[in-house]
């Protein structure tokens, strides 16, 4: 287990209602429209995004983040509509999704093949997150390697030397550094002046 960084503290600390203006979800919801899409390349890919990067594997318990070293392969629900109104149902029960933060996954990841009469038959690529997971660069990157690992299955990605478990703690030595203590006092110092 390492500790949360500021934004993750207020977000994970918001989900309470014990706050005013708490009790509230951070979570990201989008959807990508396809005419063609392969799913068991989707889930290769997917699967090894989420062996790749640690953060996927992510869990928040007791005020702290933990990545769980394995876990099941994961499956991409498939879905297929003839009407609207169902789904619609899904698209609000993902949109407004609440993830227990102590259960892995914090994300999902659900493909509806839609066969609406009044429409051509197309894939609806559900991407649903807790934004405790990754900000709004991280969720790029994924979505770049994942196109990439869909587009080529043997794409040989290079390898990830640090991850954010390291960073988080290797803030946390400078934090507590005499140098990082001195400046804070020189700057608390000027504060009068101000």
């Amino acid at each position: 287990p390492f500790s949360l960084n500021n934004v993750q503290q207020a977000y994970y600390l918001g989900r309470y209602a014990s706050f005013e203006l708490g009790n509230i979800s951070t979570h990201s919801y989008s959807e990508h429209k396809f005419t063609k899409l392969d799913l068991k390349r989707l889930e290769t890919a997917l699967n090894h995004a989420i062996k790749r990067h640690p953060g996927l594997r992510a869990i928040f318990k007791d005020g702290q983040q933990q990545y769980l070293v394995e876990v099941p392969d994961y499956r991409v629900k498939y879905l297929e509509f003839t009407n609207c109104e169902d789904f619609y149902q899904l698209r609000e029960s993902l949109s407004h999704k609440i993830y227990v933060t102590h259960e892995y996954p914090l994300f999902d990841f659900i493909v509806s093949k839609c066969l609406f009469s009044d429409e051509e038959p197309h894939y609806i690529l559900h991407i649903s997150f807790d934004i405790l997971l990754m900000d709004g660069n991280s969720a790029r990157l994924l979505y770049d390697e994942l196109t990439s690992l869909y587009h080529s299955s043997d794409l040989q990605l290079p390898a990830l030397t640090v991850s954010y478990r390291d960073y988080i703690i290797q803030m946390e030595k400078i934090r507590a550094s005499d140098l990082f203590i001195k400046d804070r006092e020189y700057w608390l110092n000027k504060l009068p002046d101000y």
